[in-house]
Parts: structure tokens; sequence; C-alpha cells
């Protein structure tokens, strides 16, 4: 599976094979005999990264990177706070901390729950901190 994304990162680098043809170019792929058959039961490689990657190319790829870099860019200042709302920075960096690693062995951003569960505790926990820092 990581191959064949790689294949379609490397056939379409900029941009990838598009949002919602995962699935199309590991049937073209498997056409050509590029992999085995019965990776068409994947729908994606299990890896949220090559998976970016694949659709969405190196653009993709950088707006993964660049949600996670401003997750936590935006909790860290407040976790060196002493006014309570370091709690909810932690929370906040250890929710995209684990997203990341876990990243490496599933697609996350592709289950819906998970996706509003992670954009909930990032608005809600880097919200928190950063109307805090506000406060006289």
């Amino acid at each position: 599976m990581w191959e064949a994304a790689l294949q379609m990162f490397t056939s379409h680098p900029v941009v990838g094979v598009g949002t919602g043809d995962f699935v199309e170019a590991m049937k073209t792929l498997r056409r050509a005999r590029l992999i085995p058959k019965f990776l068409l039961g994947f729908n994606q490689p299990h890896n949220m990264y090559l998976f970016s990657m694949a659709t969405n190319g190196i653009v993709g790829l950088a707006s993964l990177l660049y949600v996670f870099y401003r997750s936590l860019r935006s909790a860290a200042p407040a976790l060196r706070s002493e006014n309570g709302v370091n709690v909810f920075a932690f929370l906040a960096m250890a929710a995209a901390v684990h997203f990341m690693v876990a990243g490496f062995m599933d697609s996350f951003f592709n289950i819906q729950i998970l996706r509003y569960s992670f954009a909930f505790i990032m608005g809600v926990c880097i919200r928190n901190p950063m109307s805090g820092a506000r406060r006289p």
C-alpha cells in the first residue's frame, strides 16, 4: 500500500492524483500490474502522510504539516503560562502529537468523527489559551 502511494506521488508530485481518486489510481496501477490484486481492497495506504502525498501531492503534505505546526505553535506559549490555561495547551499539544505519530499507521483525517474531534479539541484548547493571554 505504501509503495502504491509513493508511485502515485511520483507520477503526480505537485497536486497528487486527486482527493477522491486514490481507489481509481489503485485500479490503474493494478491494470498496469504494478501492484498485487489484494491491494484493491484498501481505500487508503494506512499512513496519513503518504495518503496526503498520493492524493494531494506536495501541496497537500505541506498543508497537513502546516496544520500540525500551527496547532503546536499556538499552544506552546500557553503551556508556559501560570494562569491555569496550560492544561488546555497540554491537551492541544498531546492531541496534535498523538495524531502526528498515529498518522504513520493510519489516515485519521479520512474518518469524519476523528477529523471533527481533532478540530474541536484544537478549537477549544487553543482558543482558551489565546483568549486567556489577552486578559490583563
